[in-house]
């Protein structure tokens, strides 16, 4: 019962609102040398470093708030260790929200973080305002890798409940500062580099651009100038506290210290005193405010609808603290609830869909594949019978062309061989032929040389043919008894033809036939050779005889040949010392009886 008596009540949802903070944009450069891949890897290092420190609010990579995935992520500087393939999309939800998302061609990096209010110096309390209950923070950061540099975007989303009074600050990502200072990257917006100090308009070519880009419809980005002015000497009114002098100098540096607090949030500009007239007249003939002796003007993109030009004395906005508050003010929330053009660039959201596309087309594409399977292993199949089938028909005829051409190329070696080797008996026979002709003509020309009396034969056979046939002392002594009846050529042509033509017949260097033939050539005769026998009874003294041996031995011999020229004397009975190899002429030129 008391339980329902108990008072009860419903919480009520409250509505909430959304607007945007801080935002940026740029195109970056590699610089020194580095590829645009290794700069893609070092933004996004660059922008991991930058996160790790927030998960974990120190910078030890092995503290337990860090997501699983960023440990081991190297420092930027170890950009060309990590390759393209090692970003990886993931999603992490522990009090806050982490997501990261990379397309599959490695192009698109894009992350999302959601995160409460915990006020501008949560460690530090006091030294700030107070977080605001159901506030939340959404910041996108998306990288695109182009051909030739690589575009880099961030924005901040405040979530709210409808109602709240307390402002929220706009705050720049501490990794953009990062890529500033990164002397591999350089960043670009809007024509401009984006850095930590002013620009000095200092040439006509700057002066113009500045000009230019002021009045472009399509500038976004929050233009600071201060244009130096000229000592002006006021004659000083009675009662009138005196104005201090203006330290142009000390004003530059307090200016420069201004562009690099609030560098990306704006861009700062110089112009020295000696542009300043010019750029008053050009300012008002552009539409712009007319300036007095303002020195500091803030002027806002054209673009946007409540863009307004603001101008002060900058010395004096420096000594009042609400002047000067309300310019930090200005500078930082000027993105604030402006749509800013980040040319096309994808988010996290964007990216999601890029990813369902992509999970979708590979879903379709897996049903379509297994749906075609069977088809495809049927086609294949089929292809492989084809094919084989084609691959036997060219192997047969390859094997029968084979078969022909190698049939073809032994008939035409056969034939190579049959021409060559005549070719080769032709030139033996050629050369044969010479070789005989010039023998015939050495002994035609040795015929000069003969003896012309008989007495003169025993030296003419030891000068010339002492190695192949020798005369005995017995046929030299008949030699010297020789009448005139006998014919000394005949006789010459007969020992000659014993010494040159039957010696190599004998020995196997030359045929019969080749002997005939040669012998035929040279000689008007033709000779007989025969086996001579010694009679048994009569006159066998007469085919005794004695000769010395080339060692000098004296041997006693039997005539065993003889040799006759047909129809004509002499005759000439020798023997064949098969040791010595000589032929032994015993006898002639008389016809031995028997």
């Amino acid at each position: 019962m008391q339980n329902q008596n108990k008072i009860t009540w419903t919480i009520p949802l409250v509505k909430s609102i959304r607007y945007t903070s801080y935002q940026f944009y740029a195109i970056s450069e590699p610089a020194k040398g580095i590829s645009i891949e290794h700069l893609f890897i070092k933004e996004i290092l660059h922008i991991l470093q930058w996160i790790k420190k927030k998960c974990t609010a120190s910078d030890n990579p092995l503290d337990e708030n860090l997501p699983d995935v960023l440990h081991g992520i190297p420092q930027p500087d170890e950009f060309a260790s990590y390759a393209l393939d090692n970003l990886k999309s993931f999603r992490y939800d522990t009090g806050y929200q982490l997501e990261v998302i990379v397309t599959k061609d490695r192009k698109n990096w894009a992350m999302n973080i959601l995160e409460p209010d915990r006020g501008p110096t949560p460690y530090n309390p006091k030294d700030g305002r107070k977080p605001v209950a159901g506030r939340l923070f959404e910041t996108d950061i998306g990288l695109r890798r182009n051909a030739m540099n690589v575009e880099i975007a961030t924005r901040t989303y405040v979530h709210e409940p409808v109602g709240i009074k307390e402002e929220c600050d706009a705050f720049r990502q501490g990794f953009i500062t990062e890529l500033i200072r990164d002397s591999n990257i350089k960043l670009r917006n809007e024509g401009w580099p984006v850095k930590e100090d002013y620009y000095m308009i200092e040439n006509k070519n700057s002066y113009e651009n500045l000009l230019r880009w002021l009045k472009s419809e399509e500038r976004q980005s929050l233009a600071i100038i201060y244009s130096e002015t000229l000592p002006v000497k006021k004659e000083k009114k009675k009662d009138e506290p005196e104005e201090p002098e203006k330290d142009f100098e000390s004003l530059k540096i307090k200016f420069n210290e201004l562009a690099k607090k609030y560098r990306a949030y704006a861009f700062f500009f110089y112009i020295p005193s000696n542009r300043r007239n010019k750029f008053l007249e050009d300012m008002a003939s552009s539409g712009f405010e007319v300036l007095g002796q303002e020195d500091l003007i803030l002027i806002d993109a054209k673009k946007f609808n409540d863009a307004e030009m603001l101008k002060y004395d900058y010395l004096k906005s420096m000594q009042d603290d609400v002047i000067s508050a309300f310019i930090s003010k200005k500078i930082s929330k000027y993105f604030e609830k402006k749509e800013m053009n980040f040319n096309k660039m994808r988010f996290i959201p964007d990216l999601r869909d890029v990813l369902a596309k992509e999970t979708e087309d590979s879903i379709k594409s897996e049903k379509d594949i297994l749906k075609d399977r069977d088809k495809w292993k049927e086609d294949y199949h089929s292809l492989k019978r084809n094919y084989e089938a084609d691959i036997a028909y060219e192997k047969s005829e390859k094997d029968r062309l084979l078969n022909n051409k190698n049939e073809e190329v032994k008939k035409l070696k056969d034939e190579l061989k049959e021409y060559k080797d005549n070719c080769e008996s032709c030139i033996k026979q050629h050369i044969n032929e010479l070789d005989e002709k010039e023998i015939v003509i050495k002994r035609l020309r040795n015929l000069q040389s003969r003896p012309k009396k008989f007495k003169d034969i025993p030296k003419w056979v030891e000068e010339n043919f002492t190695d192949k046939l020798i005369l005995c002392k017995r046929a030299q002594d008949e030699i010297m008894d020789i009448k005139s009846e006998y014919d000394i050529d005949n006789i010459c042509d007969a020992i000659e033809y014993l010494a040159l033509d039957h010696y190599e017949q004998m020995n196997g260097n030359i045929t019969e036939q080749e002997k005939i033939h040669k012998a035929s050539l040279i000689y008007d005769n033709h000779f007989k050779i025969m086996k001579q026998s010694v009679p048994k009874i009569t006159n066998t003294t007469d085919y005794e005889f004695t000769y010395n041996k080339k060692s000098g031995k004296l041997i006693n011999a039997l005539i065993d040949m003889h040799l006759y020229l047909e129809g004509k004397e002499p005759r000439i009975y020798y023997t064949y010392d098969k040791e010595d190899k000589r032929i032994i002429i015993a006898s002639l030129p008389r016809h031995l009886k028997y």
